[in-house]
């Protein structure tokens, strides 16, 4: 059993379960990378990781798997973001690529990412995406009814992060600038528009 000190014994028990469960892509690039997404919920990140991860020959590791985990062993989740980083390292020493399907948007989760792809000596891509605020909360609300709630919460919580409000009339948010080095910007508000995107983006790692 894998064991993190900086966990209970009941997280290991779950982080010992999702490694048990990873089975790590080949690499269809020369180079290791770690993809991180930044985005709002509701902006499509789980989509494009599932388009993104079979171009590139990467592993998917989900925020939301790991909280899915911990809930399903009335755990907190204090530690996803420490899990997902336990995860990811076990995949690049695997020999793979890892596309993370979390909002990077937090500074002290990038600064542990940087930590990581520096020790792991893995290149770092941020892929920002944004969509129709509109379009966001229509995707939030189609999630199932265990996810639809703290879909929504966190949706609320978390616009400040992504977009300042403008008071521009009747008002309208904005989205914010980045102090990230953003490897590309793709809007998800069309689904054919931004998978081709996608593809092109792909086309340019090595």
């Amino acid at each position: 059993m894998h064991v993190d000190d900086s966990l209970s014994e009941a997280e290991n028990a779950v982080l010992s379960m999702l490694l048990n469960d990873i089975s790590v892509v080949e690499r269809r690039t020369k180079k290791q990378y770690l993809i991180g997404m930044i985005g709002l919920i509701g902006c499509g990140k789980t989509s494009v990781s599932n388009e993104l991860a079979p171009l590139i020959g990467a592993t998917i590791v989900r925020a939301d798997d790991i909280r899915r985990k911990l809930k399903a062993a009335s755990l907190p989740y204090t530690h996803v973001r420490r899990i997902a980083l336990q995860m990811m390292q076990h995949i690049f020493r695997e020999g793979g690529s890892v596309v993370y399907d979390s909002d990077c948007v937090d500074p002290l989760k990038r600064e542990n990412i940087n930590l990581l792809v520096t020790e792991e000596q893995v290149e770092l891509r941020y892929l920002r995406l944004i969509s129709d605020p509109e379009v966001m909360m229509q995707r939030s609300l189609q999630e199932e009814q265990d996810d639809r709630e703290a879909k929504l919460v966190g949706l609320w919580q978390r616009t400040p992060l992504h977009y300042e409000w403008h008071f521009d009339g009747s008002g309208k948010w904005q989205l914010s600038e980045l102090t990230v080095d953003l490897w590309k910007e793709i809007d998800t508000t069309n689904e054919k528009q931004w998978k081709e995107e996608v593809k092109g983006v792909v086309s340019e790692l090595q």
